[in-house]
Protein backbone atom coordinates (compact mmCIF):
# COMPACT_ATOMS: atom_id res chain seq x y z
CA UNK A 1 0.00 0.00 0.00
CA UNK A 2 1.28 3.46 -0.82
CA UNK A 3 1.33 6.07 1.97
CA UNK A 4 1.84 9.75 1.27
CA UNK A 5 4.47 11.54 3.31
CA UNK A 6 4.55 15.25 4.04
CA UNK A 7 7.53 17.33 2.86
CA UNK A 8 9.12 19.05 5.85
CA UNK A 9 9.17 22.68 4.86
CA UNK A 10 7.04 25.81 4.65
CA UNK A 11 8.14 28.05 1.80
CA UNK A 12 8.72 31.71 2.67
CA UNK A 13 7.97 30.84 6.29
CA UNK A 14 4.33 30.31 5.33
CA UNK A 15 4.18 33.97 4.40
CA UNK A 16 0.84 35.70 4.69
CA UNK A 17 -0.28 37.08 1.35
CA UNK A 18 -1.47 40.68 1.45
CA UNK A 19 -2.60 41.35 -2.13
CA UNK A 20 -4.88 44.25 -1.36
CA UNK A 21 -4.63 47.97 -1.96
CA UNK A 22 -3.97 50.26 0.97
CA UNK A 23 -7.64 51.02 1.61
CA UNK A 24 -8.91 47.43 1.36
CA UNK A 25 -8.75 44.71 4.00
CA UNK A 26 -6.24 41.94 3.12
CA UNK A 27 -7.64 38.52 2.14
CA UNK A 28 -7.80 36.03 4.99
CA UNK A 29 -5.45 33.67 3.16
CA UNK A 30 -2.18 31.98 3.98
CA UNK A 31 0.07 30.65 1.21
CA UNK A 32 1.40 27.11 1.75
CA UNK A 33 3.55 24.92 -0.47
CA UNK A 34 4.42 21.26 0.11
CA UNK A 35 5.68 18.04 -1.42
CA UNK A 36 4.15 14.54 -1.13
CA UNK A 37 6.05 11.28 -1.71
CA UNK A 38 5.41 7.60 -1.15
CA UNK A 39 7.24 5.37 1.30
CA UNK A 40 10.14 5.02 -1.12
CA UNK A 41 10.46 8.77 -1.52
CA UNK A 42 9.03 8.88 -5.03
CA UNK A 43 6.84 11.94 -5.75
CA UNK A 44 3.08 11.44 -6.10
CA UNK A 45 0.78 12.68 -8.85
CA UNK A 46 -3.01 13.09 -9.02
CA UNK A 47 -5.82 14.59 -6.95
CA UNK A 48 -5.92 14.26 -3.18
CA UNK A 49 -8.22 15.56 -0.47
CA UNK A 50 -6.00 17.49 1.96
CA UNK A 51 -7.41 18.51 5.33
CA UNK A 52 -5.60 21.41 7.00
CA UNK A 53 -5.94 22.40 10.65
CA UNK A 54 -4.35 25.09 12.81
CA UNK A 55 -3.87 24.05 16.42
CA UNK A 56 -2.64 25.65 19.63
CA UNK A 57 -0.13 22.86 20.39
CA UNK A 58 2.18 20.52 18.52
CA UNK A 59 0.31 17.53 19.93
CA UNK A 60 -3.32 17.74 21.00
CA UNK A 61 -4.32 21.24 22.12
CA UNK A 62 -7.21 23.30 20.77
CA UNK A 63 -8.14 23.20 17.10
CA UNK A 64 -8.34 26.86 16.04
CA UNK A 65 -9.30 26.41 12.40
CA UNK A 66 -9.96 23.65 9.79
CA UNK A 67 -10.68 23.25 6.07
CA UNK A 68 -10.45 20.55 3.37
CA UNK A 69 -9.37 21.19 -0.22
CA UNK A 70 -9.10 18.90 -3.23
CA UNK A 71 -5.58 19.51 -4.50
CA UNK A 72 -3.94 18.50 -7.77
CA UNK A 73 -0.39 17.28 -7.18
CA UNK A 74 2.23 17.15 -9.92
CA UNK A 75 5.57 15.45 -9.36
CA UNK A 76 4.85 15.60 -5.65
CA UNK A 77 4.48 19.39 -5.51
CA UNK A 78 1.39 21.35 -4.56
CA UNK A 79 0.47 24.90 -3.64
CA UNK A 80 -2.62 26.00 -1.74
CA UNK A 81 -4.10 29.12 -0.24
CA UNK A 82 -5.25 28.27 3.25
CA UNK A 83 -8.58 29.96 3.96
CA UNK A 84 -9.98 29.37 0.47
CA UNK A 85 -12.97 27.30 1.68
CA UNK A 86 -12.99 28.48 5.30
CA UNK A 87 -11.68 32.01 5.87
CA UNK A 88 -8.93 32.36 8.45
CA UNK A 89 -10.14 34.50 11.36
CA UNK A 90 -7.75 36.99 12.93
CA UNK A 91 -8.16 35.27 16.29
CA UNK A 92 -6.26 32.22 14.99
CA UNK A 93 -3.03 34.14 15.60
CA UNK A 94 -3.98 35.76 18.91
CA UNK A 95 -1.80 33.35 20.89
CA UNK A 96 1.97 32.99 20.78
CA UNK A 97 1.91 29.51 19.18
CA UNK A 98 0.12 27.98 16.18
CA UNK A 99 0.76 24.60 14.52
CA UNK A 100 -0.36 23.43 11.06
CA UNK A 101 -1.66 19.86 10.77
CA UNK A 102 -2.27 17.99 7.48
CA UNK A 103 -4.28 14.83 6.80
CA UNK A 104 -4.53 13.11 3.36
CA UNK A 105 -7.71 11.44 2.08
CA UNK A 106 -9.23 11.23 5.58
CA UNK A 107 -6.22 9.29 6.88
CA UNK A 108 -4.69 10.12 10.30
CA UNK A 109 -2.89 13.44 10.54
CA UNK A 110 0.75 13.45 9.44
CA UNK A 111 3.29 14.05 12.18
CA UNK A 112 4.86 16.16 13.31
CA UNK A 113 2.73 19.28 12.95
CA UNK A 114 4.57 22.32 11.57
CA UNK A 115 4.79 25.46 13.63
CA UNK A 116 3.66 28.70 11.96
CA UNK A 117 6.10 31.44 12.92
CA UNK A 118 6.96 35.10 12.50
CA UNK A 119 5.59 36.22 9.18
CA UNK A 120 2.19 34.65 9.62
CA UNK A 121 1.67 36.70 12.76
CA UNK A 122 1.96 39.84 10.64
CA UNK A 123 -1.56 38.81 9.53
CA UNK A 124 -2.82 40.76 12.56
CA UNK A 125 -1.83 44.03 10.92
CA UNK A 126 -5.16 43.75 9.09
CA UNK A 127 -6.84 45.10 12.22
CA UNK A 128 -5.61 48.65 11.45
CA UNK A 129 -5.46 48.67 7.65
CA UNK A 130 -8.59 50.76 7.11
CA UNK A 131 -7.84 53.31 9.85
CA UNK A 132 -8.15 56.90 8.65
CA UNK A 133 -7.26 58.49 11.98
CA UNK A 134 -8.07 58.20 15.64
CA UNK A 135 -6.30 56.98 18.77
CA UNK A 136 -4.56 53.74 19.59
CA UNK A 137 -5.48 53.11 23.22
CA UNK A 138 -3.24 50.09 23.90
CA UNK A 139 0.47 49.51 23.55
CA UNK A 140 1.89 49.68 20.03
CA UNK A 141 5.03 47.71 19.24
CA UNK A 142 6.78 48.69 16.00
CA UNK A 143 9.50 46.40 14.67
CA UNK A 144 10.74 48.05 11.50
CA UNK A 145 10.07 51.36 9.79
CA UNK A 146 6.99 53.53 9.97
CA UNK A 147 6.15 55.01 6.57
CA UNK A 148 3.74 57.66 5.35
CA UNK A 149 1.90 57.92 2.04
CA UNK A 150 2.94 61.56 2.06
CA UNK A 151 6.08 61.62 -0.13
CA UNK A 152 7.59 64.32 2.05
CA UNK A 153 7.70 61.95 5.04
CA UNK A 154 8.48 58.57 3.47
CA UNK A 155 10.76 56.12 5.30
CA UNK A 156 11.11 57.86 8.64
CA UNK A 157 9.11 58.44 11.77
CA UNK A 158 7.81 61.96 12.03
CA UNK A 159 6.71 63.56 15.30
CA UNK A 160 4.93 66.86 14.73
CA UNK A 161 4.67 68.56 11.37
CA UNK A 162 5.93 71.68 9.59
CA UNK A 163 3.13 73.60 11.30
CA UNK A 164 3.08 71.90 14.74
CA UNK A 165 6.02 71.30 17.12
CA UNK A 166 6.60 67.64 17.93
CA UNK A 167 7.68 66.28 21.32
CA UNK A 168 9.03 62.75 21.71
CA UNK A 169 8.92 61.31 25.25
CA UNK A 170 10.23 58.00 26.57
CA UNK A 171 8.58 56.40 29.62
CA UNK A 172 9.42 53.37 31.70
CA UNK A 173 6.92 51.02 33.27
CA UNK A 174 5.48 52.25 36.56
CA UNK A 175 6.38 55.93 36.14
CA UNK A 176 4.18 58.77 34.97
CA UNK A 177 7.19 61.00 34.27
CA UNK A 178 9.29 60.62 31.12
CA UNK A 179 12.92 59.49 31.46
CA UNK A 180 13.88 61.19 28.16
CA UNK A 181 12.49 64.04 26.07
CA UNK A 182 13.37 65.30 22.61
CA UNK A 183 11.72 68.53 21.55
CA UNK A 184 12.33 71.87 19.80
CA UNK A 185 14.44 74.39 21.72
CA UNK A 186 12.09 76.65 23.63
CA UNK A 187 13.84 79.91 22.65
CA UNK A 188 16.49 79.64 19.97
CA UNK A 189 15.00 77.01 17.69
CA UNK A 190 16.85 73.81 16.87
CA UNK A 191 16.43 70.81 19.18
CA UNK A 192 17.12 69.92 22.80
CA UNK A 193 17.45 66.56 24.53
CA UNK A 194 16.81 65.98 28.23
CA UNK A 195 17.62 62.76 30.10
CA UNK A 196 16.26 62.23 33.62
CA UNK A 197 17.18 60.02 36.56
CA UNK A 198 14.55 57.69 38.15
CA UNK A 199 13.36 60.58 40.34
CA UNK A 200 12.83 62.80 37.25
CA UNK A 201 15.81 65.03 38.05
CA UNK A 202 17.47 66.29 34.89
CA UNK A 203 20.81 64.51 34.55
CA UNK A 204 21.91 65.38 30.99
CA UNK A 205 20.95 68.25 28.74
CA UNK A 206 22.11 68.64 25.13
CA UNK A 207 21.11 71.15 22.50
CA UNK A 208 22.37 73.05 19.54
CA UNK A 209 24.53 76.03 20.50
CA UNK A 210 22.50 79.21 20.84
CA UNK A 211 25.58 81.27 19.85
CA UNK A 212 25.84 82.76 16.39
CA UNK A 213 27.55 80.33 14.05
CA UNK A 214 26.06 77.07 15.37
CA UNK A 215 27.77 74.30 17.27
CA UNK A 216 26.51 72.24 20.21
CA UNK A 217 26.11 72.47 23.98
CA UNK A 218 26.24 69.69 26.61
CA UNK A 219 25.59 69.84 30.36
CA UNK A 220 25.92 66.89 32.77
CA UNK A 221 24.52 67.55 36.24
CA UNK A 222 26.50 66.73 39.38
CA UNK A 223 23.54 66.42 41.78
CA UNK A 224 19.77 66.05 41.98
CA UNK A 225 19.32 69.83 41.86
CA UNK A 226 20.71 69.89 38.31
CA UNK A 227 23.77 71.98 39.19
CA UNK A 228 26.34 71.70 36.38
CA UNK A 229 29.22 69.29 36.86
CA UNK A 230 30.52 69.04 33.31
CA UNK A 231 29.81 71.48 30.49
CA UNK A 232 31.03 71.78 26.94
CA UNK A 233 30.14 74.74 24.73
CA UNK A 234 31.23 73.91 21.19
CA UNK A 235 31.04 77.53 20.02
CA UNK A 236 31.58 79.68 23.08
CA UNK A 237 30.10 83.16 22.60
CA UNK A 238 30.18 82.71 18.82
CA UNK A 239 33.99 82.42 18.78
CA UNK A 240 34.05 79.09 16.88
CA UNK A 241 36.22 77.80 19.74
CA UNK A 242 35.04 75.27 22.33
CA UNK A 243 35.19 75.83 26.09
CA UNK A 244 34.89 73.13 28.76
CA UNK A 245 34.11 73.42 32.48
CA UNK A 246 34.37 70.84 35.27
CA UNK A 247 32.78 72.08 38.49
CA UNK A 248 31.86 71.11 42.03
CA UNK A 249 30.85 73.18 45.06
CA UNK A 250 34.40 74.43 45.71
CA UNK A 251 36.41 73.89 42.54
CA UNK A 252 36.30 74.93 38.91
CA UNK A 253 38.47 73.65 36.08
CA UNK A 254 38.38 75.48 32.76
CA UNK A 255 39.78 74.68 29.31
CA UNK A 256 39.35 77.35 26.64
CA UNK A 257 40.79 76.85 23.16
CA UNK A 258 39.89 80.39 22.15
CA UNK A 259 42.62 82.08 24.23
CA UNK A 260 46.36 81.67 24.75
CA UNK A 261 48.63 81.58 27.75
CA UNK A 262 47.59 81.00 31.36
CA UNK A 263 43.98 81.96 30.64
CA UNK A 264 43.53 78.91 28.39
CA UNK A 265 43.62 76.50 31.36
CA UNK A 266 42.43 77.07 34.91
CA UNK A 267 43.14 74.34 37.47
CA UNK A 268 42.65 74.19 41.25
CA UNK A 269 45.60 74.93 43.52
CA UNK A 270 47.60 71.76 44.10
CA UNK A 271 46.32 69.96 41.02
CA UNK A 272 49.88 69.39 39.81
CA UNK A 273 52.07 68.18 42.68
CA UNK A 274 55.80 68.41 43.19
CA UNK A 275 56.42 64.83 42.09
CA UNK A 276 54.86 65.54 38.70
CA UNK A 277 56.77 68.76 38.08
CA UNK A 278 60.00 67.03 39.11
CA UNK A 279 59.75 64.79 36.07
CA UNK A 280 60.10 67.75 33.77
CA UNK A 281 63.31 69.32 32.50
CA UNK A 282 65.35 71.21 35.15
CA UNK A 283 68.58 73.22 35.37
CA UNK A 284 71.42 73.69 37.84
CA UNK A 285 74.38 76.08 37.59
CA UNK A 286 77.55 77.24 39.32
CA UNK A 287 79.85 80.20 38.52
CA UNK A 288 83.35 80.54 40.04
CA UNK A 289 84.70 84.07 39.65
CA UNK A 290 87.98 83.41 41.48
CA UNK A 291 91.21 83.03 39.53
CA UNK A 292 92.38 79.39 39.32
CA UNK A 293 96.06 78.88 38.54
CA UNK A 294 97.00 75.81 36.50
CA UNK A 295 100.40 74.50 37.60
CA UNK A 296 102.81 73.41 34.87
CA UNK A 297 102.85 69.72 33.87
CA UNK A 298 100.70 68.42 36.70
CA UNK A 299 99.48 64.84 36.80
CA UNK A 300 95.96 65.63 37.92
CA UNK A 301 93.50 68.23 36.62
CA UNK A 302 92.24 71.19 38.60
CA UNK A 303 88.53 71.41 39.42
CA UNK A 304 87.33 74.70 37.98
CA UNK A 305 83.71 74.18 39.08
CA UNK A 306 81.65 71.36 40.55
CA UNK A 307 77.85 71.22 40.55
CA UNK A 308 75.18 68.71 41.57
CA UNK A 309 71.71 68.20 40.07
CA UNK A 310 68.82 66.20 41.53
CA UNK A 311 67.46 63.80 38.89
CA UNK A 312 63.88 62.71 39.72
CA UNK A 313 64.23 59.63 37.51
CA UNK A 314 66.63 58.17 34.99
CA UNK A 315 67.30 60.44 32.05
CA UNK A 316 70.01 62.67 30.60
CA UNK A 317 72.05 65.67 31.76
CA UNK A 318 73.56 68.14 29.32
CA UNK A 319 76.62 69.79 30.88
CA UNK A 320 78.17 72.99 29.46
CA UNK A 321 81.36 74.49 30.85
CA UNK A 322 82.68 77.96 29.91
CA UNK A 323 85.80 79.76 31.14
CA UNK A 324 88.27 82.57 30.37
CA UNK A 325 91.77 81.10 29.83
CA UNK A 326 94.86 83.35 30.19
CA UNK A 327 98.36 82.43 28.94
CA UNK A 328 101.57 84.21 29.97
CA UNK A 329 103.54 84.90 26.81
CA UNK A 330 107.12 83.61 26.94
CA UNK A 331 108.77 83.98 23.56
CA UNK A 332 109.59 80.63 22.02
CA UNK A 333 107.51 78.52 24.39
CA UNK A 334 104.18 76.83 23.86
CA UNK A 335 101.57 75.38 26.14
CA UNK A 336 98.59 72.98 25.99
CA UNK A 337 95.64 73.09 28.41
CA UNK A 338 93.14 70.19 28.44
CA UNK A 339 89.54 70.87 29.41
CA UNK A 340 86.76 68.37 30.05
CA UNK A 341 83.58 67.46 31.94
CA UNK A 342 83.42 64.36 34.09
CA UNK A 343 81.77 62.71 37.08
CA UNK A 344 85.33 62.11 38.32
CA UNK A 345 87.79 64.67 39.72
CA UNK A 346 91.10 62.97 39.08
CA UNK A 347 91.06 62.53 35.34
CA UNK A 348 89.65 63.85 32.10
CA UNK A 349 88.31 60.78 30.29
CA UNK A 350 89.69 59.86 26.91
CA UNK A 351 87.43 61.04 24.08
CA UNK A 352 86.10 63.94 26.11
CA UNK A 353 89.23 66.08 26.21
CA UNK A 354 89.25 69.51 24.56
CA UNK A 355 92.81 70.87 24.12
CA UNK A 356 93.69 74.54 23.76
CA UNK A 357 97.24 75.15 22.41
CA UNK A 358 99.10 78.44 22.64
CA UNK A 359 102.41 79.30 20.93
CA UNK A 360 104.04 82.35 22.46
CA UNK A 361 105.39 84.96 20.12
CA UNK A 362 106.18 88.65 20.27
CA UNK A 363 106.00 90.83 23.35
CA UNK A 364 105.49 89.62 26.88
CA UNK A 365 102.06 89.80 28.49
CA UNK A 366 98.94 87.74 28.67
CA UNK A 367 96.73 86.34 25.98
CA UNK A 368 93.07 85.47 26.65
CA UNK A 369 90.98 82.64 25.17
CA UNK A 370 87.30 81.80 25.67
CA UNK A 371 86.83 78.05 26.20
CA UNK A 372 83.50 76.21 25.97
CA UNK A 373 83.07 72.44 26.36
CA UNK A 374 79.94 70.30 26.57
CA UNK A 375 78.92 66.71 27.20
CA UNK A 376 75.76 64.61 27.63
CA UNK A 377 75.58 62.19 30.57
CA UNK A 378 73.15 59.31 30.97
CA UNK A 379 71.99 59.40 34.60
CA UNK A 380 69.96 57.41 37.10
CA UNK A 381 67.49 58.68 39.67
CA UNK A 382 69.12 60.66 42.46
CA UNK A 383 71.85 63.26 42.84
CA UNK A 384 74.46 63.54 40.11
CA UNK A 385 77.70 65.55 40.55
CA UNK A 386 79.54 66.78 37.45
CA UNK A 387 82.94 68.51 37.43
CA UNK A 388 84.47 71.08 35.07
CA UNK A 389 88.19 70.17 34.85
CA UNK A 390 91.38 71.72 33.37
CA UNK A 391 94.94 70.34 33.20
CA UNK A 392 98.05 72.26 32.10
CA UNK A 393 100.38 70.27 29.85
CA UNK A 394 102.81 73.18 29.19
CA UNK A 395 105.06 75.73 30.96
CA UNK A 396 103.25 79.03 30.30
CA UNK A 397 101.64 79.23 33.77
CA UNK A 398 98.10 79.67 32.52
CA UNK A 399 95.16 80.58 34.75
CA UNK A 400 91.36 80.41 34.50
CA UNK A 401 88.87 83.07 35.50
CA UNK A 402 85.05 83.11 35.59
CA UNK A 403 84.49 79.39 35.19
CA UNK A 404 80.80 78.60 34.70
CA UNK A 405 79.19 75.13 34.78
CA UNK A 406 75.56 74.68 33.66
CA UNK A 407 73.61 71.39 34.00
CA UNK A 408 70.27 70.70 32.27
CA UNK A 409 68.25 67.55 33.05
CA UNK A 410 66.00 65.94 30.41
CA UNK A 411 63.78 62.93 31.19
CA UNK A 412 63.49 61.81 27.56
CA UNK A 413 65.75 61.32 24.59
CA UNK A 414 64.74 62.97 21.31
CA UNK A 415 66.27 62.47 17.90
CA UNK A 416 68.27 59.63 16.32
CA UNK A 417 70.33 57.29 18.44
CA UNK A 418 72.43 54.26 17.45
CA UNK A 419 71.37 50.88 18.82
CA UNK A 420 73.34 50.04 21.94
CA UNK A 421 74.92 53.48 22.21
CA UNK A 422 75.04 55.31 25.52
CA UNK A 423 74.70 58.97 26.21
CA UNK A 424 78.48 59.25 26.62
CA UNK A 425 79.35 59.11 22.90
CA UNK A 426 80.56 61.58 20.31
CA UNK A 427 77.37 60.96 18.32
CA UNK A 428 75.30 62.33 21.17
CA UNK A 429 77.64 65.28 21.68
CA UNK A 430 77.13 66.17 18.01
CA UNK A 431 73.50 67.04 18.73
CA UNK A 432 74.54 70.24 20.49
CA UNK A 433 78.07 70.73 19.17
CA UNK A 434 77.15 72.90 16.22
CA UNK A 435 75.43 75.51 18.34
CA UNK A 436 78.25 75.48 20.88
CA UNK A 437 80.80 76.00 18.11
CA UNK A 438 78.87 78.96 16.80
CA UNK A 439 78.73 80.54 20.25
CA UNK A 440 82.44 79.89 20.84
CA UNK A 441 83.39 81.46 17.51
CA UNK A 442 81.28 84.51 18.31
CA UNK A 443 82.91 85.00 21.73
CA UNK A 444 86.42 84.42 20.38
CA UNK A 445 85.85 87.00 17.66
CA UNK A 446 84.53 89.43 20.28
CA UNK A 447 87.59 89.06 22.51
CA UNK A 448 89.96 89.13 19.55
CA UNK A 449 88.49 92.48 18.60
CA UNK A 450 88.86 93.66 22.20
CA UNK A 451 92.57 92.71 22.21
CA UNK A 452 93.15 94.53 18.95
CA UNK A 453 91.48 97.61 20.38
CA UNK A 454 93.67 97.40 23.51
CA UNK A 455 96.85 96.99 21.45
CA UNK A 456 95.89 100.00 19.33
CA UNK A 457 95.22 102.06 22.46
CA UNK A 458 98.57 101.04 23.97
CA UNK A 459 100.46 101.97 20.80
CA UNK A 460 98.65 105.29 20.65
CA UNK A 461 99.58 106.01 24.29
CA UNK A 462 103.21 105.03 23.67
CA UNK A 463 103.37 107.32 20.64
CA UNK A 464 101.98 110.25 22.60
CA UNK A 465 104.54 109.67 25.41
CA UNK A 466 107.40 109.84 22.92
Amino acid sequence: MTHAKQALYLTAAAALLLFTAAVAAPPELLNYQGRLTDDLGDPLDGQFDLTFTINSENVGGIQLWKETQTVTISNGLFNVLLGTTNPLPVTVFDGNKAYLGIAINQQPELVPRQRIVSTAYAYRVATVDDAAGGTITSDLLVQGNLASTDSAFTNFLGVGSPSVDGVLQLFRDGSSNPIAELQPHSIAGGAELRLYDPSHNQAIYASHDASTGGGGFLNIARDDAGLPGFQVDGNFSGSNSPRMWILDDNTTMLFDTGVEGDSAVMLPVGTINAAETAHEAGISEETVTDNTALPDNTSSPEVLASQSIDCPTSGYVLAIGTAHLYFNNVDGFWGDVDFGLSTFTGTIEFGYKYTVRHQSAGSAGQEERIVTVHRVFEVEEGEEVINFLAKNEGVLAPSVLNAQLSLIYFPTWYGPRSVGATANTSEIDAIVSERVKEETARLEAQFEQRLQDLEAAIKEQQASNN
